[in-house]
């Protein structure tokens, strides 16, 4: 997302309250989310000069694809959001409606490392802070743990005054057998492969996501850029 008002950019990792964030600027801008393209927010239809995910380009790709230039990526304020790394594959788990196929052992298992190489979403967060010569160059980098705290600072420097932040696109497992079914359907056009987890015996996830030491194990090798970096434990 790029505010010109603001002089911002915000790097928005999947699954860290970006949703939040942006429709916040939206507000603050008097604009709806139909009209967010001047935040740079819209799908790219025109796959030629750009991914097709506006609204998730990293750092990198925004100055590779000419969406800013190398002086805004330099002099505006750039600031993102991070999320301990076992706390964001699980809330992925449940957005791509894994969660209705297997438990989260299976998919961090048997899914979670092919995904980690193919799918742009599963990335290492480190990966989207990183600018042309691979340094992450942030000038803000808030905690999805300490969100409201942290977004009142950034408001602060951006000189905002309304710096309350209404959280949006939150998981919702409990749905009806047919939202179950479209949900797995979804996931599975999204991914073929998906399919093979519903011949293992674990069951899929109901209310809470258990989740094994050697499921922390795998995820903290997998992401352990973003252990360092971000000091999580």
């Amino acid at each position: 997302m790029i505010s010109h008002k603001h002089k911002c950019i915000f790097i928005h990792i999947p699954k860290t309250a970006g949703i939040s964030i942006e429709k916040k600027f939206l507000r603050l801008l008097g604009l709806n989310y139909e009209d967010r393209l001047p935040l740079l927010l819209t799908p790219n239809k025109q796959p030629a000069i750009g991914p097709p995910r506006l609204a998730h380009l990293s750092l990198n790709e925004l100055t590779q694809h000419h969406y800013i230039s190398n002086e805004i990526a330099h002099t505006y304020f750039k600031f993102t959001f991070v999320r301990h790394p076992v706390d964001r594959i699980v809330s992925i788990y449940r957005y791509r409606n894994y969660c209705y196929i297997c438990n989260f052992d299976t998919f961090v298992f048997k899914a979670l490392p092919r995904l980690f190489e193919s799918d742009w979403f599963f990335r290492p967060q480190v990966d989207f802070l990183k600018n042309h010569k691979g340094i992450i160059d942030m000038d803000f980098v808030g905690r999805f743990e300490n969100i409201d705290e942290d977004f009142e600072k950034i408001c602060n420097i951006l000189k905002i005054k309304d710096t309350k932040l209404f959280h949006h696109n939150k998981n919702i497992i409990e749905l009806s057998l047919i939202r179950k079914i479209y949900r797995i359907l979804k996931l599975t056009k999204d991914d073929p492969k998906a399919v093979n987890l519903l011949f293992f015996r674990h069951k899929a996830t109901k209310g809470e996501t258990i989740i094994s030491n050697k499921s922390k194990e795998i995820i903290r090798r997998l992401y352990n850029a973003d252990f360092k970096s971000f000091h999580y434990k």
